[in-house]
């Protein structure tokens, strides 16, 4: 498994646009909508949220949408199925974000398969930490999919992660894993939502 296919067909112009959404908000059908016209509007990748009942990661923006999502009865399911009408029509570079959780509940080898299926390369697991994504990663490179497990830290101008460990350090110059702090998180989360109704007119 390598990152060939994300330095091929996203970071090829060297930086990347890559909008966030959350799958099921305000329903599958806006989801679909506005990730197609994310692409239109110069996205180079897309990552899907698959909402989760606890997002310990997330702002409350988000933690806010993936609720809702989930009271409309947004699943695992109806997520793919909404990818595979997308695939129809567009053929952008997705990811999904979620948690171990729903990998785990849906089967591993089922989760990647299906994701194969449907050209999602890459997984985003905010709460996996880096030492313990073996699990994930096996099943995610029988069908060579990116798991990008979490690097803790936070942000200084010299030096964007601190406290990792050489392992952790190799893979960032890779530039492939995501690390976290709350306030950017929340910061682009907010700025993401306001910035909808803009884009895409109301979000109903």
């Amino acid at each position: 498994m390598s990152n060939s296919y994300f330095d091929k067909n996203v970071f090829n112009k060297g930086k990347a646009f890559i909008p966030f959404i959350t799958a099921g908000y305000p329903s599958l059908d806006a989801t679909k909508r506005f990730i197609l016209k994310m692409e239109a509007a110069g996205a180079d990748l897309i990552e899907i949220g698959i909402p989760f009942s606890d997002p310990i990661a997330e702002g409350p923006v988000i933690q806010h949408s993936s609720m809702e999502a989930l009271k409309i009865g947004t699943t695992t399911d109806s997520i793919f199925q909404m990818v595979e009408d997308i695939r129809k029509e567009s053929n952008i570079p997705l990811v999904f974000m979620t948690y171990i959780n729903v990998i785990f509940k849906y089967g591993f080898d089922n989760f990647y398969k299906k994701c194969d299926e449907l050209n999602i390369r890459g997984v985003i697991l905010p709460d996996v930490p880096y030492e313990e994504k073996a699990e994930a990663q096996e099943a995610a490179k029988k069908y060579d999919i990116v798991p990008l497990p979490s690097v803790k830290g936070g942000f200084d101008s010299s030096h964007p992660v601190k406290g990792e460990n050489e392992v952790e350090k190799t893979e960032m110059k890779k530039g492939r894993i995501p690390w976290f702090t709350v306030g950017l998180i929340l910061a682009l989360a907010l700025a993401a939502v306001a910035s909808l109704p803009f884009l895409f007119g109301p979000l109903a």
